[in-house]
């Protein structure tokens, strides 16, 4: 009995995508690259044999101090990085700190004025002190301005202050957390940006590599113990 060849009914295997790098692992080989490739660049300008091997193949003393000049932008390209990096973790960490005294504070004028108006649940509810406390930054700061304008206001301010609220230092602690997010997103930018400057600088410095370490390649061919001068 003949069978049917499902050979071609088969489908085709998708494509292996390969696996991004890690962050961590990228700065890894981007740090390893700018210190083998300033090595091996200083190795060759030491040695005159070297020199001259690399010249007759159309590398010569501008070319070998233009990949010099890529390592050095690489390097100040991930220096600023890091210093960048370091700018956004702070700025979070301040934003952090800013957002619990933001919300204690909130939490504190909301205690004032179920205090301040126990049996009040119109003033309460005018007051912003009544339902849920948004967990959103924008809708959480939108409602704490909120509730800190109302309780400025007659015939609550008088009441509120009497009883511990604080209306300029909760104005201010509100503001301090909106500043600390403008901060914090700036550093985060300023963070991204170093990175993609860092990278492009790193692709430049990959791009020349291609011709010195097709010569290098060529040469150890010919003769192998070089690999001992360049390392």
């Amino acid at each position: 009995m003949e069978t049917e060849d499902t050979t071609a009914l088969a489908p085709t295997p998708a494509p292996t995508k390969k696996a991004p790098v890690p962050r961590a692992d990228q700065d890894q080989l981007i740090a390893n690259r700018i210190a083998d490739t300033r090595r091996k660049i200083t190795a060759v300008l030491a040695d005159d044999d070297l020199k001259a091997r690399f010249a007759a193949r159309g590398c010569d003393l501008a070319e070998l101090n233009e990949g010099i000049a890529h390592c050095d932008a690489t390097q100040a390209g991930y220096d600023a990085r890091q210093v960048a990096l370091g700018t956004e973790k702070a700025g979070y960490q301040a934003l952090s700190d800013s957002r619990s005294v933001a919300r204690a504070a909130h939490a504190d004028l909301r205690s004032t004025i179920k205090l301040a108006f126990p049996r009040d649940k119109v003033a309460q509810q005018t007051l912003g002190a009544t339902g849920r406390v948004p967990l959103d930054d924008d809708k959480f700061l939108t409602a704490a301005r909120a509730a800190g304008h109302a309780a400025t206001q007659e015939p609550y301010a008088a009441t509120l202050t009497k009883r511990g609220h604080k209306a300029v230092a909760y104005t201010a602690t509100l503001s301090a957390f909106d500043t600390a997010r403008n901060t914090a997103r700036a550093a985060a930018d300023a963070a991204v940006s170093a990175t993609a400057t860092r990278d492009s600088a790193d692709t430049a410095l990959q791009t020349w590599l291609l011709t010195f370490e097709g010569i290098i390649a060529l040469e150890l061919k010919r003769d192998p113990h070089l690999a001992t001068r360049l390392s």
